[in-house]
């Protein structure tokens, strides 16, 4: 996944919105292909995820945003 700084994230472990920060690789030796995030919640802290359990919002349908509740204000650019 190749995700830009400042996109707009769903992230499924915490079932919450954030600003994707910074994206690295996690140096694994026997999972050289993992990614890690630095991810801005909406409380203003800034915490680490495992970017396979990050989606950016524009490639959530209307139905999930819903279902999600992810808030209107969250999805203008």
């Amino acid at each position: 996944m190749d995700l830009a700084f400042g996109t707009k994230v769903y992230d499924y472990n915490k079932n919450d919105i954030g600003i994707l920060i910074q994206s690295y690789n996690l140096g694994y030796i026997d999972a050289p292909d993992k990614y890690g995030a630095q991810v801005l919640a909406p409380t203003g802290k800034i915490y680490a995820a495992n970017l396979d359990n990050l989606l950016p919002i524009c490639d959530i349908d209307e139905e999930e945003i819903k279902t999600l509740n992810i808030p209107e204000c969250f999805l203008i650019d």
